[in-house]
């Protein structure tokens, strides 16, 4: 819904004096918003049908599908087909050692444009874990640092890490991109870091792409959750990064290679880029 959009934590939304959010809105309407909101049922209103319509008006602006539907409205098409990431399960990595493995495919290794992202819960900060690695020392690596996001792009040279800290216990997302020039970072959409590349992408790595381990690095984030990791052959912007990083995405994309839910199994469900074998303990969670 926009409610849930605009409290999402990326926009700069400015509060009063009194620390209080105004929404020009009709503030009678939206305590009936609140209601629905709160219980899952349309409130008790009055029967006049101008209150009813102008309730709908209300629930079409909010883009609350619910209420929408529940009041005789048609809801939109598009609103109809939105899947969100928050509403996905997820994968836990249970035990050291343990990863998801994906066969190496030419696909993978997109030169000079890339874009790796996806959601992260960490039980704690490490010294250092491997996320999303299809072999550090010749190829693009993404994992953590302490506290900090950190990523290879061409091997044991291409390291950079990001200044500021990642959250813990609790989900963020995170985007690394390269045009082959320059490396940026991004958490919850947001632009935390940015390198000088020394070269592209190693484009004809032939190594196995694992999330949760490296081959060349094995350092799982025990207890650590991932869900909607996706790759691209180009270069997303700050802004094409907000705008889909909150919405689960089921169809083929300009750019997209491959995107694995992780909410059910390690199926990639807009390519062909499957995963092929699970080691150590892993536990799917709906």
């Amino acid at each position: 819904s926009m409610l849930s959009a605009m409290f999402s934590g990326r926009f700069d939304l400015k509060k009063d004096e009194q620390g209080a959010y105004f929404i020009d809105r009709d503030p009678d309407l939206f305590n009936l918003i609140l209601k629905y909101l709160r219980n899952g049922k349309v409130p008790q209103i009055p029967n006049e049908e101008f209150v009813r319509q102008e309730l709908l008006e209300e629930a079409e602006f909010y883009q609350i599908t619910g209420l929408i539907a529940d009041l005789g409205g048609n809801v939109p098409k598009k609103l109809k087909s939105i899947h969100l990431v928050r509403d996905q399960g997820n994968v836990v990595f249970c035990s050291n050692s343990s990863y998801i493995e994906i066969p190496h495919h030419h696909s993978l290794n997109p030169s000079p444009n890339i874009t790796i992202e996806g959601w992260l819960w960490l039980k704690s900060y490490s010294a250092c874990w491997s996320i999303f690695a299809k072999e550090w020392t010749n190829n693009y690596w993404v994992g953590t640092m302490n506290n900090s996001l950190r990523s290879y792009i061409s091997g044991t040279l291409s390291r950079y890490t990001s200044p500021k800290a990642f959250p813990i216990e609790q989900w963020f997302h995170f985007a690394v991109t390269s045009d082959g020039v320059k490396r940026c970072h991004y958490l919850d959409g947001v632009l935390v870091g940015v390198g000088k590349e020394i070269a592209p992408p190693g484009k004809d790595q032939n190594a196995p792409l694992r999330f949760g381990n490296d081959v060349s690095y094995d350092y799982t984030p025990v207890g650590g959750r991932m869900k909607e990791l996706r790759i691209w052959s180009v270069t997303r912007t700050d802004k094409e990064i907000s705008e889909l990083m909150e919405i689960a995405i089921k169809t083929p994309m300009h750019g997209l290679i491959s995107v694995w839910p992780l909410s059910y199994g390690i199926q990639d469900v807009v390519g062909q880029n499957h995963g092929t074998e699970i080691a150590g303990k892993i536990r799917f969670e709906s």
